[in-house]
């Protein structure tokens, strides 16, 4: 796999083994990306709009304890 593609670029000069791992790596990623993207609840419009705000205020409190 990834050591196979390595040794055929260091020894063989054939980097196409490689890039097979790569874009088999990159492909799975990107299904794992999109089963947790699509697993995850809509943004909470409230969080977002006050995101800088409720920051500083809880940071606030956390410095005054």
């Amino acid at each position: 796999t990834y050591i196979d593609g390595l040794i055929g670029i260091y020894e063989l000069n054939r980097v196409e083994l490689l890039r097979d791992v790569f874009v088999w790596a990159y492909e799975r990623s990107c299904r794992r990306y999109k089963t947790v993207r699509d697993s995850l609840p809509e943004p909470d419009p409230f969080r977002l709009k006050y995101r800088t705000a409720l920051t500083e205020v809880v940071g606030e409190a956390v410095r005054r304890r």
